[in-house]
């Protein structure tokens, strides 16, 4: 028998830099070392079960994370919580333990908060601005077959209104996932790039996931 939990937890600093599979190891490893009972495949070859709900880009950092477990018994969930950030590493930090309200198939979308650093920044603001006021952003997108096609950036965000200072952008919103299409922030970037006539922007981003949502409802 094994009791399905679901771990939520940060991703800050350094730890950014850690690959997604990379962070299957570093959890694995943090198991053995808390002694808590992981419930394992089961078949010939197995292996703890440990599921990352929706994959983090690689120099994002993340204020809501969720790991989906199994136990092989009951704990409490602040015991749970105690154990691993005994062995984590810096810059990853359990916060939240809960019984699992969905399944990882119900996530709708994923919020983030963008800065972009950069010297003309007012400017620049202004014309994200003018760029996001178009009634479509068209890129093209490559499908795991293979297959490019035009797809509009448009109906999978929702974003905040754009403030600016001397030295950065900022805005945040809500970025669509699932079978309905799926969005990152560096997409609308890149975009952007491209009005531009530039391959790249001379912009810092700074990107932080802020939550995964079912609907308007934290994924927990």
């Amino acid at each position: 028998m094994s009791y399905p939990i679901h771990v939520v937890y940060e991703k800050t600093g350094r730890a950014k830099y850690i690959s997604h599979l990379d962070m299957d190891r570093c959890f694995s490893r943090a198991f053995k070392r808390c002694h808590l009972p992981i419930w394992y495949t089961e078949g010939f070859n197995k292996r703890m079960y440990i599921s990352l709900t929706v994959p983090l880009s690689l120099g994002f950092e993340s204020k809501y994370e969720v790991m989906e477990l199994k136990l092989e018994e009951e704990l409490p969930f602040d015991e749970v919580i105690s154990r691993m950030n005994a062995v984590l590493p810096d810059g990853i930090h359990v916060y939240k333990v809960a019984a699992p309200t969905h399944k990882p198939g119900a996530i709708t979308c994923v919020s983030y908060d963008v800065t972009l650093h950069c010297s003309n920044a007012q400017q620049e603001a202004e014309k994200l601005a003018a760029f996001l006021r178009q009634e479509q952003i068209i890129v093209q997108k490559k499908s795991k077959k293979g297959v490019w096609s035009d797809v509009d950036l448009k109906p999978l965000m929702q974003l905040s209104e754009i403030t600016s200072d001397e030295k950065s952008i900022h805005y945040s919103g809500k970025y669509a996932f699932g079978q309905a299409g799926t969005m990152n922030p560096m997409q609308l970037i890149s975009a952007f790039a491209v009005s531009e006539g530039k391959e790249a922007l001379d912009f810092a981003p700074h990107v932080v996931r802020t939550g995964i949502y079912v609907g308007d409802e934290l994924f927990v």
